[in-house]
C-alpha cells in the first residue's frame, strides 16, 4: 500500500512539473529572464581557480560516485532512506528530462523538443544531492547545515558548468529534497 502512495506522488510531481516547464516555455516570463540573468552573472565571475573548483565540486554530485558511497553507510536506516530518496528523485527528474526536452545553456539555443535527448530540466545533480542531505539532515540534525552546504555547492556547480539554467537547478533541488521527505514519511525501515 506504502509503495502504491509513492509512486502515486511521483506521478503527480512528475505531472506538475511537466506542465511547469511547459508553462515556462510558452510564457518567455520571469523566469526565462531570471534564467538568462543568473546565466549572466555567473559567466561574468566564471574565471580560472573558479572554474576549476566548480569543476570538482559537480563530479561530487555524479550518480557513479553517490550510489557507492550510499551504499557504504553504515546506518541502516539512513542508507536506505538516501537510497530510496535518491532513487525515487532520479525516477522523477529522468523522466522530466526526458519529457520536456529542454536544451542545456550550453547549446545557446533554448528549445524544448520532448523526447530529443536534451536533457537539461531538472537537474539531477542538485536532485540527487539534495536527496542525500535531506536524508542526512533528518536522521543527523546537527549536520544539516554540512548537507545542506554540500548540496547547495554541487547545484551552484551546474551553473557554472554550463549545465543548467537556474531553474533547472532550484527545481531538481525541489525535487530531491520532497521526494525524500515523501518517501521516508511512508516506508519505515
Amino acid at each position: 500500500m506504502k509503495y502504491k502512495r509513492i509512486l502515486v506522488i511521483i506521478l503527480l510531481i512528475t505531472s506538475l512539473l511537466v506542465g511547469f516547464s511547459y508553462y515556462e516555455a510558452r510564457a518567455a516570463g520571469p523566469i526565462l529572464k531570471l534564467d538568462e540573468e543568473v546565466r549572466r552573472f555567473v559567466k561574468s565571475t566564471d574565471e580560472g581557480w573558479v572554474d576549476n573548483t566548480m569543476s570538482n565540486i559537480t563530479r561530487t554530485g555524479s550518480t557513479s560516485l553517490l550510489i557507492p558511497i550510499v551504499a557504504s553507510i553504515p546506518n541502516y536506516e539512513l542508507r536506505m532512506d538516501a537510497l530510496t530518496g535518491f532513487l525515487a528523485s532520479h525516477t522523477v527528474t529522468e523522466t522530466l528530462k526526458r519529457v520536456t526536452g529542454k536544451t542545456r545553456p550550453r547549446s545557446e539555443e533554448r528549445k524544448y523538443e520532448p523526447f530529443s535527448g536534451n536533457m537539461s530540466f531538472p537537474s539531477g545533480h542538485a536532485a540527487g544531492t539534495f536527496a542525500i542531505a535531506t536524508a542526512i539532515a533528518e536522521h543527523y540534525p546537527e549536520y544539516r547545515r554540512y548537507a545542506y552546504a554540500w548540496s547547495t555547492l554541487v547545484a551552484i556547480s551546474r551553473l557554472y558548468e554550463d549545465a543548467h539554467w537556474f531553474s533547472d537547478v532550484v527545481v531538481g533541488s525541489a525535487v530531491g529534497h520532497y521526494t525524500t521527505k515523501w518517501t521516508m514519511d511512508l516506508i519505515e525501515w
